[in-house]
């Protein structure tokens, strides 16, 4: 549903529009994930509601419903809330800039107000940071130690590098039925759930594509 009032905020006829959303509901990889306790799916569900609360025109309560998914958010991972923050600063900014005249005046104080509150957290926010950096720094000199696809990206020139492992990232798992092969350690019945691995893979690296060209 959630995927469907965000497309239906533009401008597609209804066929598109159920067409769409079954496309993306049986061939992303959230079909998949859904059968799985992680974090990532409740964090990805907080975003997409952010994202139609964004597109949608200016209104106060509106602020408010993006300040509390922002917090359950933070709840899940808090790095993950304070980027949702963000697009509470987008919404006031694009309303301050395009809105009506009281509009304006409104999402110009709380742009005042969240631009204030997060430079008062600056300090906090830059601790985390460094935090996750570390942890990802420990992460890929691990990586170069082994030899891995990773361990040779990185090798790469700045900026190559970081390109190359995106493009990759896109590919995963490479190949796309390489989690249905069987293993001594993973049942048979694991493999064939992994079936649905193999048109998520395609679907994303599709959507990546179209995105950039």
């Amino acid at each position: 549903p959630v995927i469907y009032n965000i497309l239906s905020l533009f401008s597609f006829t209804q066929k598109q529009l159920y067409n769409y959303t079954l496309l993306f509901a049986f061939c992303s990889i959230h079909f998949y994930m859904s059968g799985y306790l992680v974090r990532d799916m409740p964090i990805t569900l907080g975003y997409y509601l952010i994202i139609y609360l964004v597109l949608t025109p200016f209104k106060l309560r509106t602020v408010f419903y993006i300040l509390i998914l922002s917090s359950l958010i933070m709840t899940v991972r808090l790095s993950s809330g304070v980027f949702a923050l963000l697009f509470l600063i987008i919404y006031l900014y694009c309303s301050f800039k395009f809105g009506s005249k009281k509009n304006r005046i409104i999402s110009g104080l709380l742009f005042l107000i969240s631009i204030s509150f997060i430079l008062s957290t600056t300090s906090q926010i830059i601790e985390l940071t460094s935090e996750k950096q570390s942890i990802y720094a420990n992460i890929q000199a691990n990586a170069d130690e082994g030899d891995s696809t990773v361990a040779a990206f990185n090798s790469l020139p700045f900026g190559l590098s970081h390109f190359t492992k995106t493009v990759y990232n896109q590919l995963m798992p490479l190949p796309s039925w390489r989690s249905m092969i069987e293993t001594d350690y993973r049942p048979e019945s694991y493999n064939i759930m992994n079936f649905l691995i193999i048109p998520a893979t395609f679907f994303q690296f599709s959507v990546f594509m179209l995105l950039i060209f």
